[in-house]
C-alpha cells in the first residue's frame, strides 16, 4: 500500500500497553508487518484487531519512522470496497487525523471507527 488517507478513532483498546492518548496529525514513514486486511476503502468499524508491534520513533504533529509488528484485522465491516489483501508488504505513507490510545504494547482494539480512502496498492 503506497498511500492511504483518512480519520478515525479507536474507541477501546484493550491489553498489556503504554497509554499516550494524544490527538495528533501524523505520517507513517515505513509500517511493516504480516497481516490480512479484510477492508479497504469506505466507512468501518474493526470489531476486533489483535497484534504485537512498537513504534520506533514518535514526533509531535507527527511521525512514525518505524513500526514493525505481526497482526491480523479479525473483522472489518463497513460501506466500501473489499480488497482482501493477504501478505507481507510496506506502508511507505499513511497520512490522517486520529485520537491515539496506545502506542507501545500488545493489545486487542475492541472497537475502531472511521473513515479512511486507499490511495494506491
Amino acid at each position: 500500500m503506497i498511500g492511504e488517507l483518512g480519520v478515525w478513532t479507536v474507541i477501546g483498546e484493550l491489553g498489556v500497553r503504554t497509554v499516550i492518548t494524544v490527538v495528533c496529525v501524523w505520517t507513517v514513514i515505513v509500517e511493516v508487518g504480516v497481516w490480512t486486511v479484510i477492508t479497504e476503502v469506505g466507512v468501518w468499524m474493526v470489531i476486533a484487531e489483535v497484534g504485537v508491534w512498537t513504534a520506533i520513533a514518535e514526533v509531535g504533529v507527527w511521525t512514525v519512522i518505524v513500526e514493525v509488528g505481526v497482526w491480523t484485522a479479525i473483522e472489518e465491516v463497513g460501506v466500501g470496497t473489499v480488497i482482501a489483501e493477504v501478505g507481507v508488504g510496506t506502508v511507505i505513507a499513511e497520512v490522517g487525523v486520529r485520537t491515539v490510545i496506545v502506542e507501545v504494547g500488545v493489545w486487542t482494539a475492541i472497537v475502531e471507527v472511521g473513515v479512511r480512502t486507499v490511495i494506491a496498492e
